[in-house]
């Protein structure tokens, strides 16, 4: 669905209920005695009702436009067709409106917009729309900020801070997704947002932490095959600010660790697994993994278990590469209950604990 298209169900279903209304006044005004037939005041509460009934199709497909966007995202990252059910994940867990703009010094008539958000509590994924003037070509091309953006937070225990105050890191990881509006002239992007916890029991985005993100600048990258390079075309030089409120939609985890379980480890180097350890716990979240090791470092070396294999009831998987001991993102939403086991490189299956 393309933002015409939105937009055209939106006046449809306007002109559907108010024309409902008129036919509906009509209709008992003919039938009704001279003394008893309908005021203005019982067709303003009928056009009221149906201006309400129009707001509530309009946030329907407003969600479904977004979520198509996070559709769209997560079947690029795993190149991969998206379940039923990881759709509707999508379409219940998202946030329409997560931003507030409070500052905006916008080049050369560009604008720059926090859309949605979807989240999990510890990992988030925010959508920015840009449009240029007519005439710009946004499309065939990845969008890039010229300085990487910050997320910045209200300090909280547990949370990991620069010494500019942001998230360090966190607001590495982002890319350009087709909005599918058809405009040549609109770009869409997701960061996915994964903060630093010293403390694995903080939820960074339940909505209990303010946060604000602060973006300047951008330009268009587009590969060419003759040079085997990108060439970069400046766009703007704007500086956009972002009031941030998320919300407390599906902070849920599962734990598939009952007790330690022996494991062979490796560092990033060696390519074999010669260290004894155990694994303390594995949770799975709606967006997200936690592994725990009793030894997550040895000799200053994070740990490697090798890939792990998340097994659906429906016998399809999601392959999880060279973990370590950290949060870390899925490539696609993860229906909880639907999850069969989680198998381990070395062949250990785990099973939910309840």
């Amino acid at each position: 669905m393309t933002k015409h298209d939105l937009l055209d169900v939106i006046g449809q279903a306007q002109d559907q209920y108010i024309l409902s209304a008129i036919r509906t006044r009509k209709q008992a005004a003919a039938s009704a005695p001279a003394k008893t037939r309908p005021t203005r005041g019982i067709l303003r509460k009928i056009l009221i009702a149906a201006a309400i009934l129009s707001l509530m199709v309009m946030t329907a497909y407003a969600a479904k436009y977004v979520g198509q966007l996070f559709s769209t995202y997560f079947q690029q990252e795993r190149s991969a067709q998206l379940s039923d059910g990881q759709i509707d994940y999508i379409e219940n867990n998202l946030q329409p409106s997560v931003a507030q703009p409070v500052v905006t010094e916008a080049g050369d008539d560009y604008s720059v917009s926090v859309g949605s958000a979807l989240t999990d509590g510890k990992i988030a994924y925010i959508t920015v729309d840009i449009q240029a003037p007519e005439g710009v070509n946004l499309e065939e091309g990845y969008i890039w900020f010229l300085e990487n953006p910050l997320l910045i937070p209200e300090p909280a225990e547990g949370l990991v801070l620069a010494p500019d105050g942001s998230s360090p890191d966190a607001m590495c990881d982002y890319t350009t997704v087709d909005d599918g509006d058809g405009l040549a002239n609109t770009a869409s992007l997701v960061f996915k947002v994964n903060p630093f916890l010293e403390n694995e029991n903080v939820m960074p985005f339940d909505g209990s932490i303010h946060w604000t993100m602060h973006a300047e600048g951008f330009e268009k990258s587009v590969y060419d095959a003759e040079k085997r390079d990108f060439e970069y075309t400046p766009l703007a030089e704007g500086v956009w600010e972002f009031d941030l409120t998320f919300q407390n939609i599906d902070t849920r985890e599962v734990e598939f660790v009952a007790e330690p379980i022996p494991m062979m480890t490796s560092n990033w180097i060696r390519c074999k697994y010669i260290h004894e350890n155990q694994i303390t716990s594995f949770t799975l979240s709606g967006l997200s993994y936690r592994m725990e090791l009793a030894k997550p470092e040895i000799d200053g070396e994070a740990q490697d278990i090798g890939d792990v294999v998340i097994v659906m009831k429906d016998g399809t998987q999601q392959t999880l590469f060279l973990l370590t001991a950290q949060t870390a993102s899925l490539s696609a939403p993860i229906i909880l209950d639907e999850v069969d086991y989680i198998l381990l490189s070395n062949g250990v299956k785990l099973q939910a604990q309840q």
